[in-house]
């Protein structure tokens, strides 16, 4: 209160302050009425004055945090709420709102009452999205059918090629990418990161397992991959760490293959040196065993021969000869089964081994020629006194896969 004369000013008057408000003045009346001032004559005996306010406005801009600029500066009046605020946009993000920290503060609303007594910067905050990927395999197992990857993150899939395969292709779409390793060496589990790349669209992930192929088969024919070779196929196998064979197809059994060498790997072979047919072809069969004994890429078998050795290859057989096309009566044989000045035995393992030597025979003028040899002996000297023209060639029985 203040003490007044009547007919005298009221003199100096109170300068009261009000949190985001500036002071308008002294009326009569809460609304309305008169000002009174220090100048104002008292014409009454007392008298109730009341401050006039206004509220305060201040300035507010928009930091994006990482989105698209906002040019917006908004004006907001104290104890009023803020009103309309812009929606901002950020690649790969949702825009969660408006907030008074870049990193936490409290969320600023269109409904949020007007608190602050200065001008202020609201910034956005943001969720990173996530994209669905899809998971596809053939011939290839999986650790899951899908992920959630986040705009510019990773995610992670086992990829197990089927047991006999190699992960042969890894593809996505949509620009997503994989350090997927492919390659006929890679048969067993990946851990496979997927990559977003920045791209805001799911995207479908496909690997691939192709049927693995007997990595001592060099540049294998297509038949070797799917389907089946044909009696002839000229098939080049790796026989041990630096040496390369080159062989034909005898038999294609379906997940292995039968092969004998392109040539007589040893010459001036006779029948036995005993002079017995009942020894079989054992002085054949002891080459054999001794010319590919370093064959270590070669399955090691016990064939029945008189010596009954574990040996890497061994003979063609008589039927084995005629399955291909070699014809006693008619004195023919396929081209690829001869090599030109030489002879070689086969040999099927029967009680004596009588009725089975055969020399396969290609003569001077290439007219094929298989002669049997039948209940003859066969001494050291051979057919007649041919024996350096008489060799060996190995038959070897390997996986195709």
């Amino acid at each position: 209160s203040k003490p007044i004369t009547y007919g005298q000013s009221y003199g100096t008057l109170p300068t009261p302050s009000k949190t985001g408000y500036s002071f308008q003045g002294w009326y009569t009346a809460l609304s309305g009425g008169t000002e009174i001032t220090a100048s104002t004559l008292v014409n009454n005996e007392g008298i109730t004055v009341y401050a006039r306010w206004r509220a305060n406005t201040y300035s507010v801009s928009f930091n994006a945090n990482g989105g698209g600029a906002v040019g917006t500066v908004l004006t907001v009046t104290y104890d009023s709420t803020y009103g309309t605020l812009p929606t901002p946009s950020r690649t790969g993000y949702s825009f969660a709102g408006w907030f008074t920290a870049a990193s936490g503060g409290s969320q600023i609303t269109n409904s949020t009452k007007v608190s602050i007594t200065s001008n202020q910067t609201l910034y956005a905050h943001w969720n990173i999205n996530s994209y669905g990927v899809t998971i596809n395999t053939s011939n290839a197992n999986k650790s899951t059918g899908s992920l959630n990857i986040n705009y510019g993150g990773n995610g992670t899939v086992t990829i197990t090629p089927t047991s006999g395969y190699y992960l042969s292709g890894a593809s996505c779409t949509n620009g997503y990418t994989t350090n997927a390793t492919t390659g006929t060496s890679k048969t067993g589990a990946q851990t496979v990161t997927i990559y977003n790349n920045s791209k805001t669209t799911g995207s479908t992930c496909t690997f691939t397992g192709t049927q693995a192929i007997n990595q001592n088969i060099s540049s294998p024919p297509a038949c070797v991959t799917s389907g089946t070779c044909s009696a002839g196929t000229s098939i080049n196998y790796k026989v041990n760490g630096s040496t390369t064979q080159s062989f034909y197809v005898l038999k294609d059994n379906g997940s292995t293959l039968t092969l004998i060498s392109n040539g007589v790997i040893e010459r001036g072979v006779a029948w036995d040196w005993s002079v017995l047919n009942s020894n079989g072809p054992r002085t054949a069969t002891q080459k054999l065993e001794g010319a590919t004994s370093s064959w270590t890429n070669v399955p090691a078998n016990t064939y029945n021969e008189s010596t009954g050795t574990a040996t890497r290859a061994r003979l063609i057989t008589k039927a084995e000869a005629e399955s291909v096309g070699c014809r006693t009566s008619t004195r023919t044989c396929p081209t690829w089964l001869t090599e030109s000045g030489y002879l070689h035995w086969t040999s099927t393992p029967d009680s004596k081994y009588i009725e089975s030597a055969v020399l396969i025979k290609a003569s001077d003028s290439s007219t094929l020629t298989v002669q049997c040899l039948g209940t003859d002996k066969v001494n050291s000297t051979g057919q007649g006194s041919n024996l350096s023209a008489i060799g060996i060639r190995a038959v070897i029985t390997i996986s195709k896969k």
